[in-house]
């Protein structure tokens, strides 16, 4: 199995103490390494040779097949990218190391944060940054395009870019996907749940087997659209109450966090 990273012979010495001493390493393919070692034993020192932070002494690191040599690329003077997407799924812990790099960013760096919720984010990483907002297309010149780029029918197009909001990638992606399917079972269980058809049991657990980002999204929505459609609702305490745990939940799924999910759709629901 040829590796994905190489590392060969690298040292690095500081102030004539050697940090990192002919060290050899490799990954291949789905492996996984853990670099464990007391403090100061050189852990950071080579994260720090391997993301070209910093130089070594001797040594080579090559990535990929064919591989490509990370030192070289990290020196040739170019501008170096850090793609982040989506940038809300850092847990608190990455967002702070973000920052820090932020507040004493290396020359031509540019890091991109990719964002759906950027409210989520922390708001001194916000205030470091050029806010591009980009717009979705009218309706028409999307429906035309995914027309053009596909063969779907005009009705299940417009299904799409209805579920996408008008958002022209994420309606092709559902289009190429079983989303449209989930979100009609999703709109089944829960009219079935509301109209007690079937309990909130019952329908949390067929719920939580469908995408669960998707799920909230969609629950947003519907409670968006009772809030905003009938005024007596917009003075419900528990519809807002539910548009705050939403937010919560999604929250927690992107960052990682352990979620019982059977008990959070049972109480969304009741509420």
């Amino acid at each position: 199995m040829h590796s994905l990273l190489e590392v060969r012979g690298v040292s690095v010495s500081f102030d004539g103490y050697k940090a990192i001493n002919e060290l050899s390493f490799e990954i291949g393919k789905g492996e996984l390494r853990a670099i464990i070692g007391p403090n100061g034993a050189g852990k950071t020192t080579f994260m720090d040779l391997i993301t070209g932070k910093t130089k070594p002494d001797i040594g080579s690191v090559q990535w990929g097949t064919p591989p490509q040599n990370l030192l070289k690329m990290s020196h040739q003077g170019g501008w170096k990218v850090c793609l982040i997407s989506p940038a809300e799924s850092m847990n608190h812990n990455a967002m702070n190391s973000l920052l820090k790099i932020l507040e004493e960013p290396t020359s031509k760096t540019l890091f991109i944060l990719v964002s759906h919720k950027p409210k989520m984010l922390l708001k001194t990483i916000l205030s470091r940054c050029q806010l591009i907002n980009v717009e979705s297309p009218e309706r028409e010149v999307a429906t035309q395009w995914i027309l053009e780029n596909s063969e779907y029918d005009r009705s299940q197009v417009d299904c799409a870019i209805d579920l996408s909001n008008n958002r022209i990638l994420l309606a092709k992606d559902y289009l190429d996907s079983d989303i449209l399917t989930e979100h009609s079972k999703f709109t089944k269980l829960l009219s079935a749940a509301l109209t007690r058809q079937i309990s909130f049991i019952e329908a949390a657990e067929e719920i939580k087997k469908i995408d669960c980002i998707s799920c909230l999204d969609w629950f947003l929505a519907y409670v968006h659209k009772l809030i905003i459609e009938n005024p007596n609702h917009n003075n419900s305490p528990s519809l807002h109450e539910c548009v705050d745990q939403i937010y919560i939940f999604k929250k927690n799924i992107l960052m990682g966090h352990s979620v019982n999910l059977q008990l959070c759709w049972e109480n969304l629901l009741m509420r």
